[in-house]
């Protein structure tokens, strides 16, 4: 791919609201067990993000974990 056709968009995240903390520290505050994996999605819920994808993909691991959405808008 020729460099001048990428386009690279950073994501962005407002520091004044969130900061780095102590896993197990979160984990009490926000009443998720602590003796399982957790992936965390976090952003819109527009269909461009592919949140559908994730979920249907995320059903069909047979693991001991726990799927977290956070966002707004219409999936």
């Amino acid at each position: 791919m020729p460099e001048a056709r990428i386009n690279v968009v950073p994501n962005g995240v407002n520091v004044s609201l969130f900061s780095p903390m102590d896993k197990f520290e979160c984990r009490k505050k926000l009443r998720l067990l602590l003796d399982k994996k957790i992936v965390l999605y976090a952003g819109n819920f527009v269909h461009v993000k592919g949140v559908d994808v994730l979920v249907d993909g995320f059903a069909g691991l047979r693991v001991n974990g726990l799927l977290v959405l956070v966002g707004d808008g219409a999936a």
